[in-house]
């Protein structure tokens, strides 16, 4: 996609959790290379509308960067929706990914920053086994 496209694709879900009461969403965008200025572009788009927009400075290759969210995933401990229009596509990428200069590997990198970024914050409060439940863009 686009850099517009994924901003409005924030946007939907910002306001789809703004009307749960969540109040504030979070996004992590690689900010290296010719990504640094995607990232860039992104925060500023995003932040007038409450979501806060991560850097991801990525510094392993992208095998040794899925291996927790591998580890989860295959100890049940990532959940996909029942139904979601990108499920089939999730499934399909996980379960094709070598990363061995995988065609197809967006959606790994996606799980990965999400994954690596997110139990970074959450590691020191939470204890025992962790899960997430993956709510996609669309």
């Amino acid at each position: 996609k686009e850099t517009p496209d994924v901003v409005e694709a924030v946007v939907e879900m910002r306001n789809k959790w703004a009307a749960r009461g969540v109040p504030a969403i979070k996004v992590v965008v690689e900010a290296i290379g010719g990504f640094k200025g995607t990232y860039q572009t992104i925060r500023k788009m995003l932040a007038p509308r409450r979501v806060e927009v991560v850097p991801c400075f990525p510094a392993t290759d992208k095998k040794t960067r899925a291996t927790p969210v591998a580890s989860a995933w295959n100890t049940g401990r990532v959940h996909l929706p029942s139904v979601a229009a990108w499920r089939d596509k999730v499934l399909r990428e996980v379960g094709l990914f070598t990363g061995q200069d995988d065609p197809n590997d967006d959606i790994i990198d996606a799980l990965s920053h999400g994954w690596n970024t997110l139990w970074k914050h959450v590691a020191q409060l939470v204890r025992g086994p962790r899960k997430v439940l993956l709510h996609g863009l669309g």
